[in-house]
């Protein structure tokens, strides 16, 4: 029987008091054994000087790269122990029961390389059966063994987002990805637009919004 032994990286920008939110509400609510690294897309030095009071392991990256290339950072620090490698966005908050059924459905299916906990809202799209996993997801680390990372191709040259990419490389090796059946995560998010559109333009995407 596999031993369940979660690597989790919080990718984070700025908004630090999300990011504090994120873990708080993680660690409340995790039911197997884990280890936590936050990684830091180059925020400002007030940014990184609240991260580091969290109390959890922080990789600070010089500049504002996209979350699947800071994952994939974060990921490298995976103990060898870890069985299961996640990514949580930092407008993350968890539910008690979101763990749970994620191991769940690992057990039920070694076909299953990848796990999306659904977000309130989100079912009428995670219910499609070409539906990509976003931004908070966990794989296998069979198949992260295997060789598969988020893409590192900036998002105006992939035309696609690094996370639907990952599931279309799951589906390529011939692995499944399934969703949670019930909300296991909520949105965070603060609103603020002028963050958003600056995160975006660091990364090279034009918005006029």
């Amino acid at each position: 029987m596999t031993e369940w032994i979660l690597h989790t990286v919080v990718v984070s920008y700025k908004r630090h008091d999300l990011t504090r939110q994120c873990v708080e509400s993680f660690q409340d609510t995790v039911t197997i054994p884990y280890t936590i690294v936050v990684v830091d897309n180059g925020s400002p030095p007030e940014t990184v000087k609240a991260l580091r009071k969290l109390k959890v392991p922080l990789l600070e990256l010089d500049q504002n790269y996209y979350p699947g290339f800071a994952t994939n950072r974060g990921w490298e620090r995976a103990p060898d122990s870890a069985t299961l490698l996640q990514r949580s966005d930092n407008d993350t908050l968890y539910l008690p029961h979101w763990c749970d059924e994620m191991v769940e459905a690992f057990e039920r299916n070694p076909k299953v390389m990848q796990y999306g906990p659904v977000a309130a809202g989100d079912e009428p799209f995670t219910a499609m059966s070409h539906w990509p996993v976003g931004g908070n997801s966990i794989i296998r680390r069979q198949i992260y063994d295997e060789g598969l990372r988020y893409t590192e191709v900036p998002w105006p040259e992939l035309r696609v987002i690094e996370e639907q990419q990952l599931t279309h490389d799951v589906w390529g090796r011939g692995y499944e990805r399934v969703f949670g059946t019930r909300p296991g995560i909520i949105y965070n998010d603060d609103g603020d637009l002028d963050y958003h559109r600056q995160s975006k333009r660091d990364r090279g995407i034009h918005v006029d919004w």
